[in-house]
């Protein structure tokens, strides 16, 4: 039993160190910055997890369980904080929240630390001895539940967000967001499920693993769509407020978005001849995701790739059409057909 949770622990922690490096890349992205808190918080939390397996003593035990409660209290506020701060989300009443649930969680952190003075958060704490592993069994007063409710709570403020959010957003946006609204979702279905209906399956299935969930999903976006790099909100001003033909580029040079006239040109760059109505049709029923077509039609351009290797604002002849690239965030690029 013990071997099998320390394999788990060593993976999680393995695979957090991963994360911690592909935030820390993208700390000065939108978003970022709590992303980069959350998982610095988890891998914490799965080291002293780590570290309690081999106490022997009462006190240790109960030192460490206080201590993997930070990870435990304020990764769901780092979470949230992550969510409101991607999706550029201005109301008032969610920044006196964040604040408010920082403040409770200190508080609860501070009490629990400070337990054996006052009873407030734990109603008794039990030395006792489970498959011929010593650990403590530990039974929540009244305020310690509500503290747990309180990470609930946060975590499904997160999914309330995502999900409006994913509803205003253009269809591309919907697509990346949704990843993340399934990571936050399954993370919130198992630790209910954990906390109140495997009860006495903690050695078995460690928690932090859960909280792991919603943060592989956001590395997964990251990596498949520059999730961090370019807000939806600000795609869904570039790409729908502007007349001109817009394509957004990665860093990479491929294509992640375009709006219906760069769609128009490209096709017609990219398309075999065919009869007008036949393209027209095809056209409507192509995959709208899907721009690889788009992307290896301007990586064969000697002039496009020239400028897109060089980073800088300019203009570019394609086939007599002008296009004018745009440097913006960490070398990405916006280019403006005329």
């Amino acid at each position: 039993m013990k071997q099998t949770v320390l394999i788990i622990n060593i993976a999680t922690i393995l695979v957090t160190l991963f994360l911690v490096f592909v935030s820390y890349r993208h700390r000065s992205e939108k978003g970022g910055l709590p992303f980069l808190c959350s998982m610095a918080l988890l891998l914490l939390w799965v080291a002293g997890s780590t570290i309690s397996m081999f106490t022997q003593s009462y006190e240790e035990k109960v030192f460490w369980r206080n201590f993997i409660q930070i990870g435990m209290a304020f990764i769901p506020l780092a979470n949230l904080w992550f969510v409101i701060e991607y999706t550029e989300n201005k109301n008032r009443f969610l920044k006196y929240l964040v604040w408010l649930a920082a403040f409770l969680s200190l508080a609860g952190i501070v009490l629990t630390f400070t337990n054996p003075s006052h009873d407030l958060i734990r109603k008794s704490v039990e030395f006792v001895e489970i498959n011929g592993q010593w650990d403590l069994v530990v039974e929540l007063t009244f305020l310690g539940n509500m503290f747990v409710l309180l990470r609930f709570a946060l975590m499904f403020a997160s999914i309330v967000i995502l999900m409006l959010f994913q509803i205003r957003i253009v269809k591309s946006g919907q697509k990346q967001v949704f990843y993340i609204l399934i990571g936050f979702t399954l993370a919130l279905v198992l630790l209910i499920v954990k906390n109140y209906l495997m009860t006495g399956y903690e050695e078995v299935f460690p928690m932090s693993v859960i909280f792991l969930i919603p943060n592989l999903f956001i590395a997964y976006s990251v990596y498949r769509y520059d999730f961090l790099t370019i807000a939806p909100l600000a795609k869904d001003w570039i790409i729908n407020s502007l007349p001109d033909g817009i394509a957004v580029l990665s860093a990479a040079g491929e294509i992640v978005e375009v709006n219906q006239s760069a769609e128009r040109f490209f096709w017609q760059m990219t398309e075999k001849e065919a009869p007008p109505g036949h393209k027209k049709s095809a056209l409507q029923n192509r995959n709208r995701y899907d721009y690889s077509e788009y992307t290896a039609f301007l990586q064969a351009q000697p002039l496009w790739q020239k400028a897109l290797d060089e980073r800088k604002n300019g203009t570019v002849e394609i086939k007599w059409f002008f296009m004018t690239t745009s440097p913006v965030k960490r070398g990405q690029s916006i280019g403006l057909k005329h």
